[in-house]
């Protein structure tokens, strides 16, 4: 069965909500803990959260499935020609098989104008780091509140189109 990416509809959301929530406790469970995990999943991956994402115009809410839904990504566009990537999770059994890359190249492609790509990643997310340098990312600066409602700092990487 061939890998597909679009977006996501409404009713995506409850599998997508449950792959968000898999791959943010096997992420983040050792880094800030499992209570902050769930405080921070009940607050960012809500039903009523990521309906709003799934119709918001300027931006781009895709998933990746193959049968299942194997990961999400969200990304926004903003006036100065900036795209923010706020989330791209794979499920940690669909790992290493190319279905992030893929993921965040379609998600990048449905803003097509953008002059740079930004995102924040936790200091401690080695893997994920690794990740976004080998696809061009460089660290920018810092921030004492990753996604602005955490309280949990985070590296600012970016890459220059």
């Amino acid at each position: 069965m061939a890998l597909v990416i679009r977006r996501v509809v409404p009713s995506d959301l409850p599998a997508v909500q449950a792959a968000l929530i898999e791959c943010w406790h096997a992420t983040y469970d050792t880094i800030y803990g499992p209570a902050k995990v769930v405080d921070i999943t009940s607050r960012w991956h809500g039903l009523d959260t990521l309906a709003s994402q799934a119709v918001d115009p300027a931006s781009a809410f895709l998933l990746a499935e193959q049968g299942d839904i194997l990961g999400s990504s969200l990304a926004r566009r903003f006036e100065d020609g900036t795209v923010h990537l706020y989330r791209l999770y794979v499920r940690p059994a669909a790992q290493g098989l190319g279905i992030g890359h893929a993921l965040m190249a379609a998600t990048f492609a449905t803003m097509p104008h953008a002059t740079r790509h930004r995102l924040e990643v936790s200091p401690q997310n080695t893997g994920a780091i690794a990740f976004y340098r080998r696809a061009g990312f460089r660290g920018v600066a810092r921030t004492s509140d990753c996604g602005g409602s955490s309280g949990e700092p985070a590296l600012i990487l970016e890459r220059t189109l």
